[in-house]
């Protein structure tokens, strides 16, 4: 009894020195210095970082470079550089970063007992503070062309001042032939008159006038004469505060729809402001990639505001729902080739056609930006009708649809549902008519013009191709009952979900009317059938894939209480991740959302997945982990593994 309780006794010393020497080992100042990756980029890192609850905590300086040209045999060269410092994760004290792209010339040059290799390209600087995470003080962004190892050229500079991560007073930006100077408000909103000057002769060309965040007008001096522009002038608009961006740079171009207002958008004042937002863009989408998320807030400003009333909005719904239908049948016309050939000789489909032509130009055209408004939530600044005017500044265009022909005379399409549409005014009931008249119209000329196919070789079309669909369909069974076998519960219903995927289609073709269309479908059917096939093979792989991962993530360890050797999973956050949340997310999404349209994606998800869980067994995924112990949404995790193959540009 006494060996026995002596030696619990020291069981119990063993494992508090253990647990002490762990806690102890956590709370340490560690450094790294070696092979590293952010994003695409890959050098040498050299920085320092804690150990907190199994998550990495970057801690002090912080030094990322590239290595360096490889081989002379390259003759484009990337070269960065990242120096700052962290304090607790978050971005603290000076910052610099620099990104260059270059194309190296061919032959190196004698210079001074030196071969030296230029350089010819662009580089890439921006230089700033920031106090725990929040940009503090002056930052400065530039972009200049590289010439034979020179800057040659100043094409962009930005200099923005931030106090407690809140752009103030005066700010600056340039391009290679124009500067900008401009003001704000202690809480960001933009103020006072901003101006833009030539760089030859220092003369200010363009002058927006702020008030409190509303730009009330734009003047500009054009051929020596100087030219005014109101913009937001109606007092008695509802003005709420919104951040500068793209979209409230289209809502100015909008506001005057003139060839001067889009020039000044695109080129004068707004155009340095839409570089400067691409450059804050992509600073931020960098340094998130390093530790605890930071952003840089966009100057504030006021635009007016129209809430849609539930009715209006409504319509607006199903008016866009039916201008992307439209937009689909449009496309699927005018890009057919065989239409393109079958025009030339056959005169009904060259006058259907034409008549696509026109409904596409102009009904469906600014069908479209209406679309394109509303999607981007621009439609909330502006008085309905006011805006739907500058779309129809001419008035809705009539239902008589007049095709001119060769000798000099004229067809007229008889237009369907035309009775229900007869234009009086532009308001937002109105182009609801014009949408249902531009849809059926396109739809009644896609079946016309896809009909051109005889019947006589639809029909010898349809016996060849159907045969050819029903023996794909019965190999594709007896392929998936072959697989199913011995295989885990989770993946034989996802393979016995795809016979049921593939019975659905095949209803769903049987019910269809037997036209061109039928038949397109049955050919487009026999290939994802067969497309199935191989992808019902590669889901029946990922037993064998998983079980390799899991033994990937298992490192061999000495229990010196038993006395063996014991496998102790490792990287618990990711593997639970792959094999709990995103490997039944996506064998879910098989089985209620297959498609043939999605298959090669899904396939291509498993590979990067798969690639990616070996990547994470070597690299140091503290920082990751730490960001998965609480997330539970796949989508989100997708993106923390980097899975979305959004490359971040430099």
């Amino acid at each position: 009894m006494m060996k026995s309780h002596t030696f619990n006794y020291h069981q119990l010393i063993a494992l508090f020195l253990f647990t002490f020497v762990i806690s102890s080992v956590q709370g340490q100042t560690k450094e790294f210095n070696g092979d590293y990756q952010i994003g695409k980029l890959k050098g040498n890192a050299t920085f320092s970082y804690k150990l907190r609850a199994n998550d990495t905590i970057l801690d002090g300086p912080f030094l990322f470079n590239d290595k360096g040209i490889q081989s002379l045999e390259e003759s484009v060269y990337q070269s960065f550089s990242v120096e700052g410092d962290f304090s607790n994760n978050q971005p603290n004290g000076d910052w610099t970063l620099s990104f260059g792209n270059y194309i190296r010339d061919k032959q190196p040059k004698l210079v001074d007992y030196s071969y030296v290799i230029n350089v010819n390209g662009l580089l890439k600087k921006v230089k700033g503070s920031f106090n725990d995470g929040i940009p503090k003080g002056e930052f400065i962004i530039t972009i200049d062309s590289i010439k034979n190892s020179e800057v040659a050229k100043n094409l962009f500079k930005s200099t923005i001042n931030f106090q407690n991560g809140v752009p103030q007073k005066s700010f600056t930006m340039e391009s290679d032939s124009h500067a900008m100077v401009g003001r704000l408000l202690r809480n960001g909103v933009a103020h006072d008159k901003w101006t833009l000057f030539e760089n030859e002769n220092l003369g200010e060309v363009e002058n927006w006038f702020f008030k409190e965040g509303i730009l009330t007008k734009i003047s500009i001096q054009k051929d020596g004469i100087a030219k005014e522009i109101n913009v937001f002038e109606n007092k008695d608009d509802n003005y709420k505060l919104y951040p500068l961006n793209r979209n409230y740079l289209t809502v100015v171009e909008l506001t005057h729809n003139s060839s001067d207002t889009n020039k000044i958008v695109k080129n004068g004042i707004g155009g340095l402001l839409e570089k400067n937002l691409n450059t804050y863009g992509k600073v931020k989408g960098f340094m998130n990639q390093l530790g605890d998320s930071v952003s840089f807030p966009n100057f504030q400003v006021k635009l007016p505001f129209y809430p849609l009333d539930e009715n209006n909005a409504a319509i607006l719904k199903n008016v866009v729902d039916s201008i992307q239908k439209a937009e689909q049948l449009s496309n699927a016309l005018l890009t057919n080739a065989q239409l393109s050939i079958q025009k030339l000789s056959n005169e009904n489909t060259k006058f259907h056609y034409s008549v696509t032509e026109v409904i596409s130009k102009d009904y469906l055209s600014p069908l479209s930006r209406l679309k394109n408004y509303s999607e981007e939530n621009i439609v909330i600044h502006f008085n309905p009708k006011r805006l739907l005017e500058k779309l129809w500044p001419n008035g809705l265009p009539s239902g008589k649809i007049e095709i001119e022909r060769e000798n000099n005379q004229s067809r007229v399409y008889q237009a369907k549902n035309a009775s229900n549409y007869n234009p009086k005014d532009v308001n937002l009931q109105e182009i609801e008519k014009l949408t249902y008249f531009t849809l059926a119209n396109l739809e009644y000329l896609h079946e016309k013009l896809i009909g051109e196919i005889t019947s006589q070789q639809r029909e010898e079309a349809f016996l060849v191709q159907e045969k050819e669909l029903i023996a794909q369909l019965d190999h594709l069974k007896k392929h998936i009952d072959s697989l199913k076998k011995s295989k885990p519960k989770e993946i034989q219903t996802t393979l016995e979900s795809m016979k049921g995927f593939a019975d659905n289609l095949l209803n769903e073709y049987s019910a269809m009317d037997e036209n061109s269309e039928k038949l397109d479908y049955a050919k487009e059917l026999t290939n994802c059938f067969s497309r199935t096939e191989e992808f019902a093979t590669s889901i029946s792989k990922l037993p064998v894939q998983m079980k390799e991962i899991k033994e990937l993530y298992q490192d061999p360890v000495w229990n010196p209480f038993t006395a063996t050797v014991m496998n102790e999973d490792i990287k618990k956050k990711i593997t639970k991740a792959y094999e709990n949340i995103l490997i039944p997310y996506q064998l879910k999404n098989i089985q209620t959302d297959l498609k043939c349209s999605n298959m090669d994606s899904i396939e291509a998800f498993f590979e990067r997945l798969n690639n990616r869980m070996v990547e994470l067994f070597e690299e140091d995924t503290s920082r990751l982990e730490r960001k998965l112990r609480k997330e539970k949404n796949p989508q989100e995790i997708i993106e923390l593994f980097g899975l979305n193959d959004n490359e971040i540009e430099k």
